[in-house]
């Protein structure tokens, strides 16, 4: 389609304006650009009956800085940065229509005479059509912030009435998987698909499913009534929309994450890998970071991430990927953690090495849990701790393999240690020698009914 005299010019201008603009300070782009939300350009293009929205405004100098621009809307137009000049043009063109008025300066014609400017700013005011924009944009923007319905709603109440009736039925089966992930309880059953019947079933259908009927039978209308009459397609039960909202949860726990993340600017990532039970291997992401609001220093679980490639520069990739995905700049890592395996620590090709040549501030730091480990490993060498550790593991298999022996060791901690809050002895961890510390000093307390049920076990 070919363009106009005065389409090619207004573009020319768009064109010229939008390259000046680079060179204008800080203070006076934010005059120009009031509001940088995709979700308004996206509003613009699909709401084909919302008038269209107003002018770009030339680029102003710094000696007018004083003007107030909060009611500019320029930034309406330069907000969404995939659309193309045409389009651009096109939206320009658009603000006047209807209107007898002409469009001029500030619209098709450039300020080019700053001595007139606070005039023409006057005058620009008093137009229907900069009334008319200013109307649309507070519409707009009252929309997106949720302080009025989008017309279409507006004119269609039963509609209206549909949505807030879906989303009081949709409201429990969110609350119940949310319960279900904070208690740790498994959703799924031996038969987790179809239609949630009232009646109980022959076989175990699941936390979830057990749940949600025990909701509907104790006072829960409107789960009921979706549950009786919505039809199989419609429920929103099955685990394929389990999992979608799990996920869900796990992109609002990320973004409140990163919400905290950036409001203290540096951070440390800690990952590990390891195999799962179905044999693929996962890669665990932790970040650390000061809370300002407690001013303490937290480490939150980020995410798994299944890994193919496990040499040095495969899980680099992972750990770049993964924290891009999720928002982090990675210009602000100050440290890495990870443990002492060949391909996370290695001077060359190793995941810190190679982070480390991208980001030079982030620090390489091996796990101080793992360093504690590897020493008491080595400790446990020496023949006395081996012995030590040796007689409390054979204690400990000794009582707990027979329930009268438990019974008897029982009755001496109630008889000897009668204040303590257990009764039992606790076994050594086989891997983790860290873990170990509890189980030697229960061990330690016990001491003499250990020895009063034995010597009563010997008789």
């Amino acid at each position: 389609m070919k363009r106009t005299q005065a389409q090619q010019s207004l573009l020319h201008f768009y064109k010229k304006s939008k390259q000046s603009t680079e060179s204008v300070d800080d203070t006076v782009l934010s005059t120009s650009n009031v509001l940088q939300d995709d979700d308004i350009m996206a509003t613009l293009e699909t709401e084909k009956t919302a008038p269209s929205p107003p002018v770009i405004s030339p680029v102003i100098e710094s000696s007018l800085k004083c003007l107030d621009s909060k009611f500019d809307i320029g930034g309406y137009v330069e907000c969404k940065n995939n659309l193309s000049d045409e389009e651009k043009v096109s939206i320009l063109q658009n603000a006047g229509k209807g209107s007898h008025e002409k469009l001029g300066k500030l619209v098709l014609k450039p300020l080019t005479k700053l001595k007139d400017a606070l005039e023409d700013f006057r005058n620009h005011e008093k137009n229907d059509y900069h009334k008319n924009s200013l109307l649309t944009a507070d519409n707009i923007k009252a929309i997106l912030e949720k302080k009025q319905d989008n017309i279409l709603v507006q004119l269609n109440s039963k509609r209206k009435d549909e949505v807030i009736k879906n989303r009081a039925k949709l409201k429990p089966i969110i609350q119940t998987i949310r319960l279900c992930g904070r208690q740790q309880i498994a959703l799924r059953g031996h038969e987790d698909s179809g239609r949630i019947s009232l009646e109980e079933p022959k076989n175990n259908d699941g936390n979830f499913r057990c749940l949600l009927r025990y909701r509907s039978k104790n006072g829960d209308n409107v789960l009921k009534e979706h549950l009786e009459t919505s039809g199989c397609k419609s429920m929103y039960t099955s685990p394929l929309i389990q999992n979608e909202i799990i996920h869900l949860f796990g992109d609002l726990i990320q973004s409140k994450i990163l919400e905290r993340v950036s409001k203290t600017n540096f951070y440390t990532i800690l990952a590990d890998e390891t195999t799962d039970i179905s044999q693929i291997e996962q890669f665990s992401l932790c970040i650390r970071y000061v809370d300002e609001q407690v001013f303490s220093i937290r480490e939150d679980f980020l995410t798994f991430v299944p890994v193919y490639d496990i040499s040095g520069e495969g899980l680099a990739n992972t750990i770049k990927e993964t924290l891009k995905k999720i928002g982090f700049d990675l210009n602000k890592m100050r440290g890495q953690g990870y443990d002492g395996a060949a391909a996370m620590r290695g001077r060359f090709r190793g995941v810190q090495a190679i982070i480390k040549d991208m980001y030079p501030k982030a620090l390489y730091t091996h796990c101080v849990s793992h360093s504690l480990n590897l020493c008491l490993s080595d400790a446990t060498k020496s023949q006395d701790i081996r012995n030590a550790f040796g007689i409390i593991s054979e204690c400990c298999s000794f009582f707990n393999s027979s329930a009268n022996r438990t019974t008897v060791l029982k009755n001496k901690i109630k008889e000897i240690k009668p204040n303590s809050q257990s009764t039992k002895l606790k076994s050594l961890c086989e891997t983790r020698l860290v873990l170990r510390h509890e189980a030697v000093m229960l061990f330690k307390e016990f001491v003499e009914p250990v020895v009063a049920a034995l010597e009563e076990v010997q008789n």
